[in-house]
């Protein structure tokens, strides 16, 4: 550990993350943290600037916790200051007022199931009086899908209706949070626009319209070269990071092969692209001022291809790590991998700390730092020396070794957040990436030089059939490695406290490994202990438990029966048919509770069929769930009155099946009534009506019942 020990910014990021992280989660921001932040930087400047302050080296432990303190108040402080929703002029804070919006699209629009979404950066509003007020602020907008909207460019001035609501908690159990990850992105409100509720009014000159341009073009001439379906779709994800054209099936093998980290443009891809500019520009530095415009060129061309490929996290990272390599060079200072690595992490979280919470962000920066960490000591532990094989057999082995040592290192690094925010594990990465890495190197060799004589017919079609069956080749690995037994082990949950427990059992172990200390290895196996016990506590829950739960899904009907680790899932057919839709809305949770079985139903089968299992029972929408009795009233069943009320723990609303509260209170004697998503919302605010509240505690949301 002695390389990561040498290296001072490590010590600084980490207090400043932590602030971070703590702004973020607890919100303690008030002005005594600003106070104290000045007199801590008050401090730390007269120690340095008054002898009476300057002491032994001994005595100057103080001197590293106000150094601690200070970047732990810059980090909360800098949360606070880059909050947009905290600014006096956030236009989120009186919508009520507002008419009209004047906003600037920031990124393109991606067509969608039924609409197109875009981001727009809010810069104006207008109230009844059409007085216009300067404001800021992002908005997520859903249009119609017209040919209008086809048109609409990054840069592009739009004024649009006030159509905007915040954007809402999610609303079943263990549901992907939405509204938390858009907040990191300082997005809380949504608008959906139809062709009338909004109008271009004009455009503004920026980067990411210029070099959107330059891409739609690129992506034309590959079109045009008969780069064609899912040889376009890899082609423009892995060159330009486009990846609209990715399908769900395409996305599900490359992630199931362990090869998904290609299509997301990140520090391969950008390093390719760096050697190829160091390349192209050596003679460069043949010339007078050459070893100036050598690295400003580089750093041009570099930024310039971040920006092109959208400025995702993954390319933030590399591009300012390899900022930062030129610059070290340049000056002829030999700068370690660690320090870079943590100037560039500081870097960027000082232009926006939410970086941190990006999932892109985390794993690139982890994977990184396991490369350069385990990696060399991993690959140190065997050689391939034999000289039986001959001088190339030895190399080849050598290379291979060299590829299996990176894939497991950042695995290392990287899996257990693989688990936390991706419920599964690649089983034959090591495999995929033997082949697919160098595969996914010449597609983006031969994918640059075909785009740039992609004019000259005579270079440019021999290029692109080479291209063509590199990409078919990939696509062929990758499908191969899918359909595998056992290629994937999904459906596992963990917590974030988890994770930091696996993360804590793989740090003291390298740790172990590098000084040989019994002490290391025991907090090792007590992280271990600890993870095992949190383990046993859940699935002794999840044995025992028993709960009906109604989810609530627009225009669908779902409930679920769970019995231990076993569920009953009644849906409608078009939910079932809909995995996207359930692994949103549904599987999440039924990973979370540790549910190995599903056993599923349609809807209608609650009234069509009788159903009888071990601890349910349910016949003509009325039924049974261990003590719990339910019922799920049709419109047919609006005559059925019982000769005295029927005393039930639920009574469950569907597909717009609204009954008289008379007859209902008649009827039935109800602890809770629940609306689920299928029913029309405007016909749910008759049943919102006080008349109906003697039926129980009515939810218009999903809902849960512990039995």
């Amino acid at each position: 550990m002695k390389e990561i020990y040498n290296a001072p910014f490590l010590k600084f990021l980490l207090p400043f993350v932590l602030g971070i992280l703590c702004e973020i989660y607890l919100n303690i921001y008030t002005w005594h943290i600003f106070t104290l932040l000045i007199l801590c930087f008050i401090v730390l400047v007269l120690s340095y600037q008054v002898k009476i302050f300057k002491f032994s080296f001994k005595k100057r432990w103080w001197f590293g916790v106000v150094t601690a303190c200070s970047l732990f108040l810059s980090g909360v402080v800098m949360v606070e200051y880059k909050t947009e929703s905290t600014y006096k002029n956030y236009f989120g804070k009186n919508l009520n007022n507002t008419q009209f919006i004047i906003g600037k699209i920031i990124e393109a629009p991606v067509k969608k199931s039924k609409s197109y979404k875009a981001i727009i950066e809010v810069q104006a509003v207008t109230d009844s009086t059409y007085k216009i007020y300067s404001k800021t602020g992002k908005l997520i907008t859903y249009f119609q899908s017209t040919d209008a909207i086809k048109t609409l460019q990054v840069g592009d001035i739009i004024l649009l209706k006030n159509n905007v609501k915040e954007i809402q908690e999610p609303a079943n159990p263990n549901e992907f949070n939405y509204k938390r990850y858009l907040s990191f992105h300082q997005i809380h409100f949504q608008a959906y626009l139809r062709l009338e509720d909004w109008k271009k009014i004009g455009n503004e000159f920026s980067i990411f319209r210029f070099t959107d341009k330059i891409r739609n073009y690129l992506l034309d001439q590959l079109q045009k070269l008969h780069i064609s379906n899912k040889e376009f779709a890899i082609a423009s994800a892995l060159i330009l990071g486009y990846k609209s054209e990715l399908d769900q099936e395409t996305i599900q093998a490359y992630s199931s092969s362990g090869a998904m980290h290609v299509l997301a443009v990140s520090g391969l891809h950008v390093g390719i692209i760096y050697w190829i500019f160091l390349l192209l520009l050596k003679p460069l530095q043949n010339i007078r001022s050459g070893k100036i415009l050598h690295p400003i060129i580089i750093l041009f061309l570099l930024w310039f291809y971040a920006v092109l490929t959208g400025l995702s996290p993954s390319v933030l990272r590399a591009t300012t790590m390899f900022s930062f390599v030129i610059v070290g060079k340049t000056l002829t200072k030999n700068i370690p991998i660690y320090n870079t690595l943590t100037v560039s992490a500081f870097f960027l979280l000082l232009i926006n700390p939410y970086l941190v919470m990006e999932v892109g962000f985390q794993l690139s920066y982890l994977a990184v730092l396991g490369i350069v960490y385990i990696q060399p000591k991993l690959y140190q532990t065997w050689f391939s020396n034999f000289k039986f094989i001959g001088k190339w057999g030895n190399w080849i082995i050598d290379k291979i070794w060299v590829l299996t040592s990176v894939s497991i290192a950042a695995q290392i690094a990287t899996f257990p957040l693989g688990l936390l925010y991706f419920h599964q594990f690649p089983n034959y990465f090591l495999f995929s990436n033997i082949f697919v890495i160098p595969i996914a190197t010449l597609i983006i060799y031969f994918g640059v030089g075909l785009l740039a004589v992609s004019e000259i017919t005579l270079l440019a079609n021999p290029l692109s059939f080479i291209f063509s069956k590199l990409i078919k080749t990939l696509n062929f690995i990758v499908e191969f490695v899918e359909k595998l037994p056992y290629s994937i082990v999904q459906e596992i949950a963990i917590s974030v406290i988890e994770t930091w427990l696996i993360y804590g059992i793989i740090l003291f172990l390298l740790v172990f490994l590098s000084t040989r200390k019994a002490f290391h290895l025991k907090i090792a196996l007590l992280f271990c202990v600890i993870f095992c016990s949190f383990q046993l506590f859940e699935t002794i829950n999840q044995v025992s438990q028993k709960r009906i739960t109604v989810y609530h899904i627009n225009g669908e009907s779902a409930i679920e029966f769970t019995d231990g680790t076993k569920a009953y899932f009644f849906a409608d057919s078009a939910l079932l048919s809909n995995q996207s839709k359930l692994l949103f809305h549904v599987k999440h949770n039924w990973w979370e509770h540790g549910i190995k079985t599903v056993e599923t139903h349609d809807f209608h089968d609650i009234y069509t069929k009788k159903i009888k299992k071990d601890n349910l029972y349910i016949e003509h929408g009325i039924g049974m769930f261990f003590d719990k009795k339910f019922y799920i009233p049709q419109k047919m069943d609006s005559s059925f009155i019982p000769s005295y009320p029927m005393s039930i723990d639920l009574l469950i609303i569907s597909h717009n099946n609204f009954i008289s509260c008379s007859n209902l209170i008649q009827s039935f004697s109800s602890k809770s009534s629940i609306i689920d998503g299928s029913n029309y919302k405007s016909l749910c605010k008759t049943y919102l009506d006080e008349s109906c509240y003697s039926l129980g505690s009515i939810h218009n949301k999903a809902f849960i019942l512990n039995i």
